[in-house]
């Protein structure tokens, strides 16, 4: 295994223990900077005013002409489904009390089943919800709501918005960082993309490693890489193309898909560095932090870039891609 470049000395006893606390403070603020970010993406690139949005995101509804509402409808629908057993499971991580009252859920449940609520009984209300409907639109919302509300405190979502606000800020004119649908962020486990605005193609895909245990990255890394070394690489079902200033929408197949890790410590002491940054209207890439960050990002991608390239024939559709990411990380 490749020995990571990138410092881990937390210092004091202390230090540790506080460099494992996410800064809730940071949320709003990385929010207001992403939505600075994009403001400027779309001055640079205007074809993308509709397609994405104030959280960069790519907009599942635009894709009316390649898919049906029907679909379209059901995927969101699907999506939110996952959203709100992510928001149930996470008290069963961390025994935290729920916060909607258990007559709530009485009336989808009997008094027997709430007094183990465990992953099937999640399971089972989200099911009754579903079935519902409009009839059980307004508790929807109000999870829906809490679960997003509790989504932006996690390290993942944190990493995601940092990830997409340095990769903009690094690469250059050349490349824009995206985030992928809810959709294809919950069921493709993809949450970044970047384009190579010259040729109008995604050249890779990044899946973040937040909020998982050791043998949980353990496992998503292994199956990253058998996708990799097998060519099939990631899939995006609300894909954007930007060629000759025309945007197509649609499947993308063979994507490379990387990882790229970052501790809660150097996570939260980005975002500051990062936010004080634009703050003073400096340049990111003159702050020695953000750039020793960036730089682990380098040596990472360049490392995994260069294992993909082992196992695939040139003329594979994934290895193309790698070597036109390569550019972007030249030197």
């Amino acid at each position: 295994m490749r020995k990571s470049n990138f410092p881990r000395d937390y210092g004091s006893p202390e230090r540790k223990i506080e460099a494992k606390i996410l800064k809730e403070e940071n949320v709003e603020k990385l929010r207001r900077l992403l939505e600075k970010q994009l403001t400027e993406i779309k001055k640079r690139i205007p074809e993308l005013e509709d397609f994405i949005d104030n959280s960069c995101r790519i907009e599942p509804g635009i894709f009316s002409k390649i898919y049906s509402k029907e679909v379209i409808e059901k995927d969101i629908k699907d999506t939110e489904d996952k959203e709100i057993k992510f928001y149930f499971e996470s008290f069963l991580r961390t025994n935290k009390p729920f916060v909607i009252s258990i007559n709530t859920l009485r009336g989808f449940l009997n008094d027997e089943s709430i007094r183990k609520i465990d992953k099937a009984v999640i399971s089972r209300f989200i099911e009754e919800l579903r079935k519902m409907g409009e009839g059980a639109k307004e508790i929807r919302e109000k999870l829906l709501e809490k679960a997003r509300e509790e989504k932006l405190k996690t390290k993942g979502e944190q990493l995601e918005m940092f990830k997409t606000l340095m990769f903009n800020e690094f690469l250059g004119s050349d490349y824009c960082s995206l985030r992928t649908s809810s959709y294809d962020d919950i069921k493709n486990g993809i949450d970044n993309i970047i384009l190579d605005l010259k040729t109008g193609e995604i050249i890779c895909a990044i899946d973040e490693t937040g909020d998982v245990g050791e043998l949980e990255l353990s496992e998503k890394r292994n199956n990253i890489r058998h996708k990799n070394y097998s060519g099939k690489g990631g899939e995006l079902k609300y894909g954007i193309i930007i060629k000759e200033r025309e945007i197509s929408l649609g499947k993308i197949f063979q994507i490379p898909i990387l990882y790229l890790p970052l501790s809660i410590k150097d996570l939260n002491q980005g975002i500051e560095r990062l936010i004080s940054c634009f703050k003073k209207l400096d340049k990111p890439s003159s702050d020695s932090v953000l750039k020793t960050i960036f730089d682990y990002w380098t040596s990472e991608i360049k490392g995994q870039m260069e294992t993909i390239q082992i196992y695939l024939e040139p003329e594979n559709p994934l290895r193309k891609r790698i070597d036109n990411f390569k550019k972007a990380f030249q030197g």
